[in-house]
């Protein structure tokens, strides 16, 4: 009689599709953030009035590197949660090894 007829207190499976879909999220902002700093950089070139002036001076902020932070934000959070799936994974093989014999 193994240990595993008792659930143990986390699911890899959802580790394991959390830490997917963050690598996803992460994909995706990054594709995003590309896609419009290329769109700004196209329409800049091509806006040269005074409301394509007024319009550049009020978004041109940090937006850039504040997006580039949450990528690494979540970078770190996908690194955390693969440490944490490979230590439980640790645990599961020992617990797989445990045999509790009860009368």
């Amino acid at each position: 009689m193994g240990l595993f007829n008792h659930e143990l207190a986390f699911d890899l499976d959802d580790l394991k599709k959390l830490r997917d879909d963050t690598k996803t999220v992460c994909s995706d902002l990054c594709a995003q953030r590309d896609n419009l700093t290329k769109g700004l950089q196209q329409l800049r070139k091509e806006w040269n009035t005074e409301a394509g002036r007024f319009f550049f001076d009020q978004i041109d902020t940090n937006w850039d590197s504040d997006i580039k932070k949450y990528e690494n934000t979540l970078k770190v959070f996908e690194e955390v949660l693969t440490d944490a799936i490979n230590q439980f994974e640790k645990i599961v093989e020992e617990a797989e090894k445990i045999q509790i014999d009860l009368p």
